[in-house]
């Protein structure tokens, strides 16, 4: 892990995974490495530290958001509030393991070449 000179010694990493951090306090703690945005930090909660209730929206998820979501279009960009706007149809479309849902839908996405590369 690439760590900027704020960063703590020791355990770091997975020290991070400790349950009593909110959502919210452990993507904080991601995005101060340097070069780490939102969706990176996202990636990371979800697939390295057990945060299945975390949703990385990028330029594919935001695809398919646009077909399942009401008020975007694709002349929209994606700005914080709606990557949060994702993230809450996300949890409110599919619960805690709502990180785990857009990784399916992604790949099945994928599959049926509904996402442009």
């Amino acid at each position: 892990v690439a760590r900027n000179s704020t960063a703590p010694e020791g355990n770091w990493l997975l020290s991070l995974r400790s349950e009593s951090r909110t959502n919210s306090e452990l993507i904080n703690e991601l995005t101060k490495l340097t070069g780490v945005g939102r969706k990176v930090a996202d990636c990371v909660a979800l697939f390295s530290l057990d945060r299945t209730s975390l949703v990385p929206v990028d330029t594919h998820v935001w695809q398919m958001a646009l077909r399942f979501m009401d008020g975007l279009d694709d002349k929209s960009t994606l700005t914080a509030k709606r990557y949060d706007s994702i993230y809450n149809f996300f949890v409110s479309s599919f619960g805690p393991y709502c990180g785990w849902a857009h990784s399916i839908l992604f790949a099945a996405a994928i599959h049926r070449k509904e996402l442009a590369f």
